[in-house]
């Protein structure tokens, strides 16, 4: 039983150290994981300003909605 440990143990110990030594992955190279170009910087801003802006104001264009169609607006 404690034979069957060791090994497992040490099979583990050997594929985290080959895991940690393999290199470069270039798939990960400078924004290639995301799911949007960063080329042009201002481009990017511009979207990431109003997806963060359209995020943060619908609940409170939603609250205004609910309360002038109630009428209490």
């Amino acid at each position: 039983m404690i034979s069957a440990l060791r090994t497992s143990a040490l099979s583990a110990r050997t594929r985290s150290a080959h895991v940690m030594r393999s290199g470069f992955n270039p798939s990960n190279a400078n924004g290639g994981h995301l799911p949007f170009t960063v080329k042009n910087k201002y481009v990017f801003g511009a979207k990431l300003w109003l997806y963060t802006g359209v995020g943060f104001i619908a609940p409170f264009f939603g609250a205004w909605f609910q309360l002038k169609k109630a009428g209490t607006i």
